[in-house]
């Protein structure tokens, strides 16, 4: 019988009050921005004694800061493609007109989501470069190691010339 009374009591909603067993639960706006629009949807956290027991935020959804929404690819995608071509502010209101949004992307908030994705970029590369070096008998700073013998790959270029095929 307390089994069943426990069960109807987890079944009511306890959003932003005492939960039962000292535990809190705290409902936050979760925002996806995607190539469709912003989505808007709740996630909780539940809290005991000052620590977080559970966060539906950080199982379902990618981490993001406190007041950034989630971006989807596509929608990173669209703001590299126009960073390359337009000025930040006619690429704001470029993805604004396709979103349908009048408020939607800020100019700021779009160099800077722009200026990261760079820096992430630029530093995927740079690691990429760097594992080549190391496997190839380089150092980071692409000076051949003491004792590492490097034999380039033979070129396919053989020096004849180009022959017409008829």
């Amino acid at each position: 019988m307390r089994w069943l009374n426990i069960s109807r009591i987890c079944l009511k909603k306890k959003t932003g009050s005492e939960a039962y067993f000292g535990e809190t639960i705290i409902a936050k706006e979760y925002g996806i921005s995607c190539e469709l629009g912003e989505i808007h949807t709740t996630s909780h956290k539940v809290e005991s004694k000052g620590r977080t027991v559970y966060n539906s935020g950080a199982s379902f959804f990618e981490k993001t800061a406190s007041r950034e929404s989630f971006r989807s690819i596509r929608y990173k995608e669209l703001e590299l493609d126009f960073a390359t071509d337009s000025s930040v502010r006619k690429a704001t209101k470029r993805l604004n007109r396709i979103r349908l949004e009048d408020k939607g992307a800020i100019a700021t908030s779009y160099r800077n989501h722009v200026e990261r994705e760079g820096t992430a970029i630029r530093e995927c590369i740079e690691k990429k470069c760097e594992d080549i070096l190391l496997s190839n008998g380089f150092d980071s700073d692409a000076k051949l190691c003491e004792g590492a013998a490097f034999v380039p790959e033979k070129p396919s270029y053989t020096g004849q010339p180009h022959t017409k095929i008829t």
